[in-house]
Parts: structure tokens; C-alpha cells; sequence
């Protein structure tokens, strides 16, 4: 396999939509390529290869329960991009792996949208299956059970019996990968600590920018609780969500002094808080199922990344899932269908042009200079106060200017467009606060509504200075310890035919089916020479492989006939020599036996 690699590094993308099967494929291909390496390899190294591969398929459940939850569309969606750098040496064979991970949709922990649902391990310890054990079921003991948490949708849209099962499948991938039981036993406990802070609630304080915490036996109880499992001072951690530091001067004369903030930041900062534990957790996972792979030079790739997504709302999360999506489509329509077209004029073959949309006014209406992020990330320098009715002015002037937008309106995008509008006017009648700006993107393979309304908060992404440090404060070693692991590592249902002819515009298949279907001249077998190339269709390169195969065997068979024959006259020959000098000798004993029997002397 290096050998029709070379020293290239190669890289396998899997895309498509959500639900598609996007990490299951990636499964096959890993188990492809270790199969692939482990041949003509000795035992002991082709196991090396099945042992590598054993330990990122046990890696997986961990993953999933973390990184995983239920959309409207898949049940099991990864919410998160991974990267899986395989390492082989020059041989072929499999010396070790590495796992990194991109784009955790962190905010899913604090917000979900309808009819969906929190990460998969939320479910699965609110489970009878964990309180059985040792050393977790002691956590439990102390809390109420009756609780209902914010942050989890109600129970009637999970299945019990499945995150029973799935349960017992991540606390077995956790003591396979050698996560110790204390170890275990303080995941939950960060991730009960989550669910708590979830439960606080906020109220107006008597003046309009001021804020406290609702005097609620929920709220309270849930205060303490989260307080309790971190480790960390409840009174604290309360100043620290109703309050900011604000600091003025310059660097040797800075001054700093506390101001209140207002209901909707203090939501903002504990969900900040959560997100922030989350997300460390989630690395400190990656980081420790990385350290039971070893191996320096990479040749295979697997990048496993979200599909394109359009759901009923979306916001942030989906903008940046298909931004990256549109990134695959022009890498491949550049790196491929033009490249495989440009090959046929250079080489003077006679075909038929096939035509493909490029993508890249998408790409600018998303990242140019005057594009969506570019707006959004003027909004965050600015940090001034939030006016939704003039960001969605902005964003829908943005977006409808743009070349993507000034194409023919099918039946389809002009019903959205009325649809989008409709909502916008409804909107505007209500007060500032309800009000939400909705925009249109006309991406490759569909046209995707927009709402902004939380766009520039999530942008902003900041974890408040006084959150960290307050977490950082905790008690529990263990808090420590994912912290310091955020810092080093921040870099069943069956489609129809429709869907799967949707899949395959916006995967190119079809293009690239477009592109090659004119070279196929069944009544010749090879009829396109090029000036430097022999152009073939699949079938006959198979035919070719298959002759080159057979042709392999018949010379290997051959080599390894005279190579045993070859031995094997050695060793006659040696077994000859061997002979003549074991009768000489005893022609040598025979003589010099006569001669003493027959000496006069005697």
C-alpha cells in the first residue's frame, strides 16, 4: 500500500448529509485500511496493525456518548468533526494512530433545538445502571432523584432501554482504554455538576441592570449542588455570575472595579461555565485515548466531519457545518472535476465538456470581506449594545446582493423567500425582544433560513476571565486536570430514491458520473491515447489489475519454486560433502585399524 503512496500523505474525506452515514463509513475504511497494511506482513506485525485498529473501535462508544446526540434527523448525529491520522512505516505497516477533534458543539449542552436532544451521556447516567455501581452510585445517594434538569429535554423523547445498553458499553470502552474508576467517578460527577447549573435561574433585581438568583428551592438546591461537586465556594461562584470585573488604565495604572450585570448576561456566564467544563472534559477524553497510540509518520487520513444540515431553526452552529461543507465541495470540485476535465484538453481527447456549478460566490458571501462572518465578527469588536432589527437590515443586504442570490427563483426558493418574509414581519410586530432576523444562504445543494438572533453572542465564544479563575480555584484535582488538558490540546431509517439522488448532487457523484460517462465506448476496449496517457474505464483497469495479479502469482510462484529447488540442491550438495568426508574418514580409521592389528611389534 506505501509503495503506490509513496512518501505522499493521503487524506480520505467522508461527507455528505446528516444522517447519510457518514461514521460508519469511516469505521469500514479504518477497518479497510488495516487489513490492506497487514498483508504479506509478518504475524507479529499484522497484529500490531489489529490492535491499533481494536483500540480505536473501542475508543468509539466514548466518543459517541460524548460527542453524540439525537437531531431531527439522525439519532445518533456527531456533533463534533474527527480526524484520524493513521501511521504507517516504510514497510506498510501500522505503527500507531491519533485522534483530534474539531468543531464540539458545545452549545448543545446549554440549548437544544426542538424535538432534540442533549449529548448522548446526560441520558445514559440518569440511568438505574449507574447507581449500582461502587464507587458512582455513592455520588447519587446524596441528590434527589426526582430532579428535573433544564438542560434535558423530557424523557418520553429517549429510549431507556437503549441508554441502558449504550451505558454499559462507554463505562467498558472507559476501563478498556485504562481510565480508573476514580477517574470514572469524577467525570460523572463533573457531568452531574453541569446538570445542576443548569438548574439556576435568575430574576430582575430591583433596578433594571441588576440580577439575582431566584429564591427557589429548585435553584438554590441546584446552586449548592454544583457548588458541592466542583469543589469550588458558593458565594463565589455567585458574585462571579452576577457581577463583572471591569478593568480601566493602562498596564502598571490599571484600575478595576465590579458592576452588576443583567438577567440575560448572568445566564450567559453560567452557561459559559458549563460549556467550558464540558468541552474540557471532552478534550482531556481525546487527549487520554491518544496516549495509548504511539507512532510518528503519518500516511493515511480519515477526517469524519458533520453533513450538511438544514433544519427548522438554525443559527451559528449550522452557518459554520456548512461553510465547511461548501470548503469540501470547492476542494474537490477544483481538485478533481477540473483537474480531470483540464487533463482531457491537455491531452487531446475527444469528449464532451460537462458543466459544474463552482461554488466559490458561496464561499465569498460566507467568508469575503464584506461577507456573514465578517459582519459578525465586526458586531463582537464593536461590543456594542444589540440592535437585532439593524443586524438583520445588514445580513439580509449582505446576503441578497450577492451573485448566489440573483439567480432565476425556482418555484422552491421563492417560497422560502415568501415564507422567510412573512416570518420577518411577524417578528417586527412583536417587541425587540421576541424579535428574531432571519436571512437567506443559497448553498450548493440547498437554501438554508437563517435566524440571527443569537449569532453575535455565540460568536463571541469568551469565557469570562472570572469564570476560569474561579474554576480554577476548585478543589478537585480532577478539575485541575481537564483544565490543563483545554490549554495543550485547543487546536435508522432507509432512504429513498429521491434522497439518495440528493446525496449524490451534493456529494458531485453525479458530475463526476457526467464526467467520465463520455470516455465509455463499449465497442473498444482501450480507444483514448492521450499524448502522455492511456485512458480507461474502470471495468478495464480492473481487467488490467486483474491480468497484472495473475501475472504477480504465476512469477512469485515461479520465484518461490526455484528459490526451493536452489535450497534444496544446496543442501544435497551440503549432505553430499558430507557423506564423501564422513567415508573418508572412516577409510582413514578402517586403514590405520588394519595396519595396528598386522604390526610385528604387537
Amino acid at each position: 500500500m506505501c509503495g503506490q503512496f509513496g512518501k505522499d500523505h493521503q487524506t480520505i474525506v467522508v461527507s455528505g448529509e446528516s444522517g447519510a452515514g457518514k461514521t460508519v463509513s469511516a469505521k469500514h475504511l479504518l477497518k479497510y485500511l488495516t487489513v490492506v497494511s497487514s498483508q504479506n506482513l509478518s504475524l507479529e506485525s499484522s497484529m500490531t496493525g489489529r490492535k491499533i485498529e481494536t483500540k480505536i473501535l473501542k475508543s468509539n462508544p466514548i466518543l459517541e456518548a460524548f460527542g453524540n446526540a439525537t437531531t431531527t434527523r439522525n439519532e445518533n448525529s456527531s456533533r463534533f468533526g474527527k480526524y484520524i491520522q493513521l501511521n504507517f512505516n516504510r514497510s506498510g505497516n501500522m505503527k500507531g494512530a491519533a485522534i483530534s477533534t474539531y468543531l464540539l458543539e458545545k452549545t448543545r449542552v446549554v440549548h437544544q433545538g426542538p424535538a432534540e436532544c442533549n449529548f448522548h451521556i446526560f441520558y445514559q447516567m440518569m440511568q438505574p445502571g449507574l447507581r449500582g455501581t461502587n464507587t458512582i452510585g455513592q455520588l447519587f445517594e446524596d441528590f434527589d432523584q426526582s430532579v428535573s434538569f433544564r438542560i434535558l429535554p423530557g424523557p418520553s423523547e429517549r429510549s431507556a432501554g437503549k441508554d441502558s445498553e449504550m451505558l454499559q458499553n462507554t463505562l467498558k470502552a472507559l476501563e478498556e482504554i485504562g481510565v480508573t474508576e476514580n477517574q470514572t467517578k469524577q467525570i460523572f460527577q463533573i457531568l452531574l455538576a453541569i446538570l445542576y447549573l443548569g438548574n439556576i435561574e435568575f430574576i430582575k433585581g430591583q433596578d433594571e441592570d441588576t440580577t439575582k438568583i431566584k429564591q427557589s428551592k429548585g435553584s438554590s438546591d441546584a446552586m449548592k449542588n454544583a457548588c458541592n461537586l466542583l469543589c469550588i465556594d458558593s458565594r463565589q461562584l455567585q458574585h462571579i455570575l452576577l457581577h463583572r470585573n471591569i478593568h480601566s488604565g493602562r498596564k502598571g495604572r490599571e484600575s478595576m472595579f465590579v458592576k452588576p450585570v443583567r438577567k440575560s448576561e448572568a445566564a450567559n456566564r453560567r452557561d459559559c461555565l458549563a460549556m467550558l467544563l464540558y468541552s474540557s472534559l471532552f478534550n482531556w477524553l481525546v487527549s487520554y485515548i491518544n496516549d495509548q497510540f504511539h507512532g510518528n509518520s503519518c500516511r493515511q487520513r480519515l477526517l469524519d466531519i458533520y453533513g450538511f444540515e438544514c433544519f427548522q431553526q438554525n443559527s451559528l452552529e449550522q452557518l459554520c457545518i456548512n461553510y465547511a461543507n461548501e470548503r469540501l465541495q470547492q476542494h474537490y470540485v477544483q481538485h478533481f472535476l477540473r483537474d480531470l476535465q483540464n487533463e482531457y484538453i491537455d491531452e487531446n481527447i475527444e469528449w464532451t465538456y460537462t458543466e459544474f456549478e463552482d461554488n466559490q460566490q458561496h464561499i465569498d458571501l460566507l467568508d469575503g470581506t464584506c461577507g456573514v462572518f465578517a459582519l459578525l465578527n465586526e458586531e463582537v469588536y464593536l461590543n456594542r449594545p444589540k440592535d437585532l432589527v439593524s443586524l438583520g437590515n445588514r445580513l439580509v443586504e449582505v446576503t441578497n446582493g450577492k451573485a448566489s442570490h440573483r439567480q432565476p427563483l425556482t418555484p422552491r426558493l421563492h417560497n422560502k423567500i415568501n415564507d422567510s418574509s412573512s416570518a420577518t414581519q411577524r417578528s417586527q410586530k412583536k417587541n425587540s425582544e421576541k424579535f428574531s432576523p432571519r436571512f437567506l444562504i443559497r448553498h450548493y445543494c440547498d437554501i438554508v433560513d437563517y435566524e440571527a438572533r443569537e449569532m453575535v453572542e455565540k460568536n463571541k465564544d469568551n469565557i469570562p476571565s472570572e469564570v476560569e479563575n474561579l474554576v480554577k480555584t476548585s478543589h478537585l484535582d480532577f478539575v485541575q486536570e481537564i483544565l490543563t488538558s483545554r490549554t495543550t490540546t485547543t487546536t435508522s431509517t432507509t432512504p429513498s430514491l429521491a434522497s439518495c439522488e440528493h446525496l449524490m448532487k451534493c456529494c458531485a457523484a453525479i458530475l463526476t458520473i457526467a464526467c467520465e460517462k463520455h470516455l465509455v465506448d463499449p465497442a473498444s476496449f482501450c480507444k483514448y491515447f492521450g499524448k502522455n496517457r492511456i485512458f480507461l474505464t474502470q471495468s478495464q483497469f480492473d481487467q488490467l489489475e486483474s491480468a497484472r495479479s495473475s501475472a504477480l502469482n504465476t512469477k512469485v510462484t515461479r520465484i518461490q519454486t526455484t528459490w526451493r529447488q536452489y535450497q534444496k540442491r544446496k543442501a544435497l550438495q551440503r549432505r553430499k560433502k558430507a557423506v564423501l568426508i564422513i567415508e573418508k574418514a572412516e577409510e582413514n580409521y578402517r586403514s590405520l585399524d588394519s595396519g595396528s592389528t598386522h604390526d610385528p611389534a604387537s
